[in-house]
C-alpha cells in the first residue's frame, strides 16, 4: 500500500513539474515580444542621394557603405536602428531639434564642432573634382580655365576655395541644383567621393557615366555626430565603434566590392589545404607584384604623356607665334588623293602676311583648295613640287616664277616643307616689284649698249670711286688699237699709253 502511495506522489510530481515547465514556455512566448520591444532603437539620419555612401535605391530604401556600417553596428551592440535620409542641410537640423539622434558620417570641421560631438573615426571619404570627358581636360593646369560646382554647405566648397584658390567655384544651395547646372552645360565639373584607384575612378552617379576624375583633392575620415554635450550617446557610440572593429562580421562595403575564398568541405586533408593555401599566396603575390608593376608604368607613361604635350603645346605656340608674324606668306595644307592636283590641297592655316597679299580673311579661305585661289596653278609648275615634298619629307626651293590668272600676274618665290603632322606648309614672297625693275634694268643695259656699239663716238668712263676705267671700241680703234690689245683697267694708268 505504502508502495503504491509512493509511486502515484512521484507519479504527480513528475507530472507536476512537466506541467510547470510547459508553462514557462508558454508564459515565455508570450513575454518574449515585450523583451524585444526593449531593445533600443537609434535614429540616424544622413543624405539622401549621397553615392556611394547613403541613398535611396530604386524602390526607397536606405543603401550604402554608412547605411551597411550602421546596420551591422547595430546587430553587434544590440540595437534597432532606423534611417532618416533626407536634403543634406536638414540633416543638421534633425539633430538640433532632437528628431534623430546621430549623424552617421559627416567630416569635422570648426564650425560643425560647435553644435557637434563626433566620435571616432568610421569610415574613410575620398574626395576629387569630376570633369566631362568631352571636355578634353588632361591636367590639372587647364581645370583653372573652367567653373567648377559645389554645393554651399559641403565641406568640400570650402576646402577647395582654401587649398585651390585658382579654381572658379560657382556655389548652389544644394546637390539636386548643382547636378541641373553640370548636365546644362553651365559649369564643367563638380567635386564627387569616390573609393578605388585614382587611375580607374568614374563619376559614380549614373547621368555622370561620361564625366572622369581629373583632380584628387583629399582622403578624409568620416565620424557619427552628436548634439553638443550629448556624451552619454557619444560614449555609447564610440564604445559599438571599438566593438564592432574587433568583431569577426565587421565589413561596411557592399556585397559587389567583395571577394569571398570558402571551402564546402571541412574535412580536406591538412596537406591539401596548405598546398592550395601556398599556390593561392603565390598567385596573388604574383598578382600584386604584376598590379605594382603596372601601376608604376601607367603613372610613368601618363607622366612622359603629360611632359611630351606640354612640349608639343609649346613648341606649337611658338610655331604659331612665328607662323602668323612672320613678313612672308605662307599657308599650311591638307594633302588628299594623290596629291596630284591643286584641289588636292586643302587650307588648314594662311598668316596675316597671306591674307592681306589676296585680300582675303581666314573665313574665306580656310577649307578652300589651292585651284579655288589660283585656277592655273596645276599649269604653273609648283604641285609637282609640293608632291614631291609631301612623299619625301625633304625641303623644297621653288625658284621665282611668274603666275598668271585672270586676277594675277606676279612673280612668286616658294619654299616648301612637311610638317610632323603631314601637312605641307609653304613659305612664299611676292617678288614682282623686284623682278620687273630687273627686267626695266636689262633691257635699259641692252639699248644702252646697242646705242654704243652703232655711234661712231669713242667713249670711255672713269669711276672715280672704284677707280675702275671702261674703254668703248671705237675709243680704242680711234687711237689705233683693237678691242682685245687694250684691256679695260681696275686703276688707270695714262703714262702707258703716251
Amino acid at each position: 500500500m505504502e508502495c503504491i502511495k509512493l509511486q502515484i506522489l512521484n507519479f504527480i510530481s513528475k507530472g507536476s513539474c512537466i506541467l510547470f515547465a510547459f508553462g514557462l514556455l508558454i508564459v515565455g512566448s508570450f513575454l518574449r515580444p515585450c523583451w524585444a520591444e526593449t531593445k533600443k532603437t537609434l535614429i540616424i539620419t544622413n543624405e539622401s542621394g549621397w553615392i556611394p555612401y547613403s541613398q535611396l535605391d530604386e524602390n526607397g530604401q536606405p543603401a550604402g557603405l554608412l547605411i551597411n556600417y550602421w546596420k551591422q553596428w547595430g546587430e553587434i551592440n544590440g540595437y534597432n536602428i532606423t534611417f532618416s535620409l533626407v536634403k543634406w542641410k536638414k540633416t543638421f537640423e534633425l539633430i538640433e531639434n532632437k528628431k534623430a539622434d546621430l549623424h552617421g558620417g559627416v567630416i569635422p570641421t570648426p564650425k560643425r564642432e560647435e553644435t557637434l560631438d563626433f566620435s571616432a573615426p568610421i569610415i574613410s571619404l575620398k574626395s576629387g573634382i569630376f570633369i566631362d570627358r568631352k571636355l578634353g581636360i588632361k591636367s590639372s593646369d587647364e581645370l583653372k580655365k573652367q567653373t567648377i560646382g559645389a554645393v554651399k554647405s559641403d565641406f568640400v566648397a570650402g576646402y577647395i576655395s582654401e587649398k585651390h584658390p585658382l579654381i572658379k567655384l560657382k556655389l548652389f544651395e544644394t546637390l539636386t541644383e548643382l547636378k541641373k547646372a553640370v548636365l546644362n552645360k553651365e559649369i564643367a565639373g563638380l567635386p564627387l567621393n569616390y573609393s578605388g584607384e585614382e587611375l580607374f575612378i568614374k563619376a559614380p552617379y549614373p547621368e555622370f557615366h561620361d564625366y572622369i576624375l581629373i583632380q584628387p583633392l583629399y582622403e578624409k575620415k568620416l565620424c557619427a555626430a552628436v548634439k553638443k554635450g550629448n556624451s552619454e550617446l557619444l560614449g555609447i557610440i564610440n564604445k559599438g565603434i571599438k566593438k564592432y572593429q574587433t568583431s569577426k562580421i565587421h565589413r561596411a562595403e557592399p556585397e559587389w566590392e567583395r571577394i569571398i575564398i570558402s571551402l564546402s568541405n571541412r574535412e580536406v586533408l591538412l596537406i591539401a589545404v596548405i598546398v592550395l593555401g601556398g599556390i593561392i599566396t603565390l598567385l596573388l603575390f604574383a598578382v600584386f607584384i604584376l598590379t605594382k608593376r603596372l601601376k608604376s608604368n601607367i603613372l610613368e607613361r601618363k607622366a612622359e604623356m603629360l611632359d611630351k604635350q606640354m612640349e608639343l603645346e609649346k613648341s606649337e605656340a611658338v610655331f604659331r607665334g612665328l607662323f602668323n608674324n612672320m613678313t612672308s606668306g605662307s599657308a599650311i595644307y591638307e594633302v588628299k588623293n594623290d596629291g596630284l592636283k591643286g584641289s588636292d590641297y586643302i587650307i588648314k592655316g594662311f598668316n596675316k602676311v597671306s591674307l592681306e597679299l589676296e585680300g582675303k580673311t581666314l573665313e574665306d579661305v580656310l577649307g578652300k583648295s589651292l585651284f579655288d585661289l589660283r585656277p592655273t596653278i596645276d599649269e604653273y609648275g609648283l604641285i609637282p613640287a609640293m608632291k614631291k615634298v609631301w612623299e619625301t619629307g625633304e625641303p623644297f626651293y621653288f625658284p621665282s616664277k611668274i603666275y598668271i590668272d585672270d586676277n594675277f600676274s606676279n612673280y612668286y618665290e616658294n619654299i616648301i616643307f612637311k610638317l610632323p603632322t603631314g601637312e605641307i606648309v609653304t613659305i612664299y614672297n611676292d617678288i614682282s616689284d623686284q623682278k620687273n625693275t630687273e627686267i626695266a634694268l636689262r633691257k635699259s643695259e641692252e639699248r644702252f649698249a646697242f646705242a654704243i656699239e652703232f655711234a661712231n663716238d669713242g667713249l670711255f668712263d672713269w669711276d672715280l670711286k672704284t677707280d675702275e676705267v671702261y674703254y668703248s671700241p671705237v675709243w680704242k680703234q680711234m687711237l689705233g688699237y683693237e678691242d682685245d690689245e687694250l684691256p679695260n683697267l681696275d686703276k688707270p694708268e695714262p703714262k702707258r699709253f703716251c
